[in-house]
């Protein structure tokens, strides 16, 4: 190959043309590679290399986020769990389904579907109906109907979503007691504790059927292993949860009702209170025993601090108006009841505890009198009564007390409608046969009276006041010695609130056939067993002037009208005894006659 001179640049001419063709041959190999085939893998292969390495940076941002989404949602989940185990405990263990549906609320505001927060707290809501229907004292109202029925099918429910769950069969089993179906209610709590064998809730439960069966029994061989059952389940629920409230709450009300231990049921009551210093039910029950030994001022100190607690609570209410009314504090105790209707106007018991003591407040008024006082007292205790009929018509206690108000005011013919639906109502109650009676008797069917009065006897044989009313029937229809009998018989059985009326009516009864002697005994054992007593007083001024000691007839007056300052039989007995005319025997009054204020036979 010839040489080419330099052109004194340092480049040969010759070189050019070879460095130009260079050059081009390195383009078109470059060309050549990218249109030749072979080369699209290796460009996947990049492409791979490269989205890989964008997918690695992605991963580790993303799967940052993706760790934060993990842990928050298992924090969340645990967070729920909490929330729903501390829901289930207050409910179960301290009895607060107010605080235990507010956690739920909370939870479900986070987890609006979550199972756990909807199954407990359609069984929280099932038991709240459980709770307000089973303590009722009257028939169910349509509403409450509609309630259970809510229930019932909330109990179905959790069957249907969680059958291997207590809660279900706890909560059906609780539906069927309020049913009044304590066999049922018994073979649903039996499947709860074979579902979870320590849940001591359901052992509680199970004791209550035990006790409804016990007390429905008419074998009393039934009702004391029934009652033997409910302490062993109730035993053995304590064993499971010492600190239980409920437990103590309930073995203390088996002590007081049914062992008649007013002792035993104390120690179980403070027991529970100090578990929880707030426990309503305990202090109420307190009072409870407080008022069985008549510790008066005992009972109320509990009452009020129940009251504390819970200012609505009905059944506190009425322990202080029975409190007051025990010390004839009536206008006080008036009070009381009022709020207990008011607080609770679907409350059988208070509508007829506002009426007896109405009725006590009319008594201290003088029932039968004109004063304003009274008549208000006498409508305020019919109004009470009729009420208590409004929410149950075919309730024989209501009609038993309306019908004796009905016979203190007079009003005869109305009594004698409410006492024969008392006995329709209630034909296994003594009282109501008993008011029957004394409605024949002051309608003057001395005959039927006694018939009534029998019936009385039949039913309980130690009832003191069926045994006066048919003495006082018996002297009317000739035949002293049955009347004396009953008469003594009555005096043997008297209660305490009824002891001076029937001495006072055996004494007038023995001076109506001139036994003096014996007839002054009785009037001054009967003012002696009640110092307050009107009508011991009257009588004994009228057996006294019967045997012609005018001045003690006189004094005997005198303490009558101290009682009773506007009474014109007294006033007229002291009056004669006064005068300087010969003392005319007072005949004594009809032994048939009812005292002036006949008192209720306590129930």
């Amino acid at each position: 190959m010839a040489n080419f001179p330099n052109d004194g640049t340092g480049n040969n001419e010759r070189d050019l043309p070879n460095d130009l063709v260079v050059r081009q041959t390195r383009a078109l190999e470059r060309l050549a590679i990218c249109s030749d085939p072979a080369y699209q893998p290796r460009k996947k292969l990049l492409a791979k290399l490269i989205g890989a390495f964008v997918a690695a940076a992605a991963a580790v941002v993303g799967g940052s986020e993706f760790v934060r989404y993990l842990w928050e949602s298992h924090a969340q989940r645990v967070m729920i769990l909490n929330w729903v185990g501390a829901a289930r405990e207050i409910y179960e263990v301290e009895g607060n389904a107010e605080a235990a549906t507010e956690l739920l609320e909370r939870a479900r505001e986070i987890a609006p579907q979550n199972a756990d927060v909807l199954k407990l707290a359609a069984y929280i809501d099932g038991m709240q109906t459980v709770e307000a229907l089973i303590n009722l004292d009257r028939p169910l109202q349509r509403e409450e109907v509609s309630r259970y029925a809510r229930a019932a099918g909330q109990a179905v429910m959790l069957e249907r979503v969680d059958p291997a769950s207590a809660d279900w069969a706890i909560l059906r089993g609780q539906l069927t007691l309020v049913a009044n179906e304590p066999e049922r209610a018994r073979l649903f709590l039996e499947r709860a504790i074979e579902l979870d064998p320590e849940n001591s809730f359901a052992v509680l439960r199970m004791a209550l059927v035990h006790l409804k069966l016990s007390t429905d029994a008419k074998d009393e061989v039934v009702r004391d292993d029934e009652l033997k059952l409910c302490s062993e389940m109730l035993d053995r629920a304590l064993a499971m949860s010492p600190k239980s409230k409920w437990v103590h709450l309930w073995l203390g009300t088996i002590e007081l009702e049914h062992h008649h231990d007013p002792a035993s049921a104390r120690g179980h009551f403070r027991d529970a209170i100090n578990i929880d210093q707030r426990f309503v039910n305990a202090h109420h029950s307190l009072g409870m025993v407080a008022e069985r030994l008549e510790e008066l001022d005992a009972a109320e100190k509990s009452y009020v601090r129940a009251l504390e607690i819970r200012p609505d609570l009905a059944v506190a209410l009425i322990g202080l108006a029975t409190v007051y009314g025990s010390r004839d504090m009536y206008e006080i105790s008036l009070r009381y009841a009022r709020r207990a209707t008011t607080a609770d106007p679907g409350s059988l018991e208070s509508w007829r505890m506002r009426g007896v003591i109405a009725t006590e407040r009319a008594k201290e008024l003088g029932v039968s009198g004109n004063s304003e006082g009274s008549k208000e007292a006498v409508a305020e205790a019919i109004l009470s009564y009729s009420s208590g009929l409004d929410l149950d018509p075919r309730n024989g206690d209501s009609y038993i007390a309306r019908a004796d108000l009905y016979l203190q005011t007079g009003q005869i013919r109305e009594a004698g409608d409410d006492a024969r639906n008392a006995v329709l109502f209630a034909p296994s109650d003594p009282y109501a046969w008993n008011v029957l009676g004394k409605v024949h008797a002051k309608g003057s069917f001395h005959a039927e009276a006694v018939e009534s009065f029998g019936e009385v006897i039949r039913l309980d044989p130690k009832f003191d006041d069926a045994y006066l009313g048919r003495a006082r029937s018996n002297i009317v229809l000739g035949d002293p010695d049955a009347a004396f009998a009953d008469f003594d018989l009555a005096v043997a059985y008297a209660s305490d609130d009824l002891t001076a009326d029937i001495l006072v009516a055996r004494g007038l009864a023995l001076a109506s056939v001139g036994r003096y002697d014996q007839a002054l005994a009785d009037c001054v054992n009967a003012r002696t067993a009640d110092k307050r007593s009107f009508d011991a007083w009257i009588a004994e001024a009228e057996v006294l002037g019967g045997m012609g000691r005018r001045e003690d007839s006189r004094l005997a007056a005198r303490e009558a009208l101290m009682l009773r300052p506007n009474d014109e039989r007294a006033r007229t007995l002291e009056g004669s005894a006064q005068s300087s005319a010969p003392l005319v025997s007072p005949a004594p009054r009809p032994p048939s006659a009812e005292p002036a204020t006949p008192e209720p036979r306590s129930r």
